[in-house]
């Protein structure tokens, strides 16, 4: 039943992030999972291939969950990328390009942009564009400027620019999220 290549694609993805004999956390889920799949193996449980693939496939899964929620956590960054994720929540206002991100790391455009989306799960812009678009929903929840004032606050040169992408990120324009925030009911928004 279990069929390799099916999953070979994320066993390939998970050893590249985890390396090839990762130490995970005992609470975490892949461990649970294969204390799971003992137990089921020494009490005679697994009775058909059926059952061993879904044991097989759960456990790859987990691994790929557990591969990518690590990569999230700052802490986990190299110090290049975290000095310069540091920098553009600081400076998100004046940085505008690739080059001017990459020069707040000290490494050449090309590696910083690969080290920086395998370490983050983003690309650097992405990752500015996220700043950006939550320090806007923050903007139109909780102040009065309108709508080209807040894309200049937040970097963008001009308004219409800044409708596009925030339409692209959250699904409304702003002067609808800011019209519909009562019916909604949040007080932030984050992206992961």
């Amino acid at each position: 039943m279990f069929r390799p290549s099916i999953i070979q694609a994320n066993w390939n993805q998970i050893t590249q992030k985890l390396g090839p004999s990762p130490l995970l956390p005992f609470d975490s889920a892949p461990v649970q999972l294969l204390q799971h799949a003992y137990q089921a193996a020494k009490q005679k449980q697994i009775t058909d291939g059926f059952r061993a693939s879904t044991l097989v496939y759960q456990f790859v899964m987990a691994l790929q969950q557990y591969s990518c929620s690590t990569l999230r956590l700052k802490t986990n960054w190299p110090e290049p990328v975290q000095q310069a994720a540091d920098e553009m929540e600081q400076q998100y206002r004046n940085l505008h390009s690739l080059d001017e991100i990459a020069q707040l790391s000290s490494l050449s455009k090309f590696y910083f942009a690969r080290l920086f989306h395998q370490s983050t799960g983003r690309t650097p812009i992405e990752y500015l564009t996220k700043i950006r678009i939550e320090r806007a929903i923050s903007l139109l929840l909780h102040s009065s400027l309108t709508i080209e004032n807040i894309a200049r606050e937040i970097g963008f040169s001009s308004s219409s620019y800044f409708i596009k992408v925030f339409r692209k990120w959250t699904g409304f324009s702003p002067g609808e999220f800011r019209s519909g925030h009562a019916v909604t009911d949040f007080s932030f928004f984050t992206f992961d």
